[in-house]
């Protein structure tokens, strides 16, 4: 068995960040096979592991790591030893060991608040998209495109970008383009009709949280620049002019007769240069905003749009209420109105329990003034949307 736990036949994630040979490197410390297998509680020593690494002694750069990072290295070894054909060492009769759970707990506590990245106002991306096309560099203009993709499409890096190995950018093949009712042939479609362009979509494939297959669309914002249907158009005008495939990425550019990607630390770059230019009246600091930032804006300008919060998990492909990891209470238009309406609202009555004395007229029921309203209008509502039901529908009762 102790053959068998390679690298080779790990998988490429516990591989790649070398967290095997850590674990072995430990276990063999204690006289122990990778496996454990001749430990009946394996959770001990896995807790004495998690402890080490979380405090730095075995973390791959040497340094603390949070809770959250520790339960996944943590989840990391328990799928390489499943994958072996052991059992998942964090687990008791078949549950998630108490001993674990409450460890990760306590660390979830002690850990310091999150530095999460701030969204940004459009205005961060109106300069940036100005600074990048002012350029006149092919780079910078697949840029500056690539910005409100992000943006309007609540995409993360590695899905608007090439941010890293794993990435699954959009490619030229997963777009639509609509013209009224009419959905366009990218590849023969003249150029003033992708421009024209009323509607666009984006097909998932392999990205993170989506159903294969799916679309999300969007319509045009109103503006020729601002705007991921405008965005998506130029891509694929510039793309297919220079022979791209539909494999070719969104985020490739060609210079000198070679393919280049737009890479998350060039749009970071843009988007702290933009802030800078802009100045602290935004509210934070260049070094607050990345690549990320633009997922967490699109998020945030639906909230202060008033949009649905449903709607925005859709968009976005939250399962769960993670969505609210993005927002912030900071945005201003969120509390321009809060304190008038929570002055107007607080004006209320409760009603009385059974244990409260009579109110003795102080307590005023909804529509009190006019009780013979109250007992006739619904009546009388009621009667006339049978009517109504009935004009509409033969077979209503």
């Amino acid at each position: 068995m102790l053959e068998s736990s390679t690298a080779g036949n790990l998988p490429r994630a516990v591989s790649r960040n070398n967290l095997w040979v850590v674990w072995r490197s430990f276990c063999e410390e204690n006289n122990l096979s990778p496996l454990l297998d001749s430990l009946v509680d394996k959770v001990p020593l896995l807790a004495a592991f998690m402890r080490r690494y979380r405090d730095g002694r075995l973390a791959i750069q040497g340094k603390p790591i949070r809770a959250r990072s520790v339960e996944d290295v943590a989840r990391q070894i328990a799928k390489a030893f499943t994958e072996l054909g052991a059992p998942d060492p964090r687990l008791t009769n078949g549950r998630p060991d108490p001993r674990l759970t409450g460890l990760v707990r306590q660390w979830k506590q002690e850990d310091p608040p999150p530095n999460r990245v701030k969204p940004v106002p459009t205005a961060v991306l109106h300069t940036a998209y100005r600074t990048a096309t002012d350029s006149g560099d092919v780079g910078q203009a697949c840029l500056a495109d690539l910005l409100y993709i992000g943006f309007f499409f609540l995409c993360r890096p590695g899905e608007y970008t090439a941010a890293s190995e794993g990435s699954r950018p959009f490619r030229f093949g997963d777009v639509q383009l609509w013209l009224g009712p009419r959905r366009l042939d990218l590849r023969s479609a003249p150029e003033h009709h992708l421009g024209q362009a009323t509607c666009s979509g984006l097909t998932f494939t392999l990205q993170k949280n989506c159903v294969p297959g799916e679309i999300i669309a969007i319509g045009t914002s109103g503006s020729t620049t601002a705007c991921a249907t405008r965005a998506l158009a130029r891509r694929i005008i510039y793309l297919r002019n220079h022979g791209a495939r539909p494999t070719t990425p969104l985020c490739a550019f060609r210079r000198n007769n070679r393919w280049y990607s737009v890479t998350n630390t060039m749009i970071t770059a843009a988007l702290r240069a933009s802030a800078t230019t802009l100045g602290p009246t935004l509210g934070f600091n260049p070094g607050d905003i990345s690549a990320r930032s633009l997922r967490s804006s699109g998020a945030m300008a639906m909230l202060c749009g008033g949009i649905d919060t449903a709607v925005g998990r859709l968009r976005g492909r939250w399962k769960t209420d993670t969505m609210f990891r993005y927002l912030t209470v900071q945005a201003a238009p969120l509390v321009a109105d809060v304190a008038p309406r929570m002055l107007r609202g607080g004006d209320f009555q409760l009603v009385p329990g059974q244990n409260v004395p009579d109110p003795n007229g102080a307590f005023a029921p909804p529509n009190l003034e006019n009780p013979p309203a109250l007992q006739e209008e619904p009546a009388a509502n009621m009667a006339a949307a049978a009517a109504a039901i009935a004009a509409a529908n033969p077979n209503a009762p």
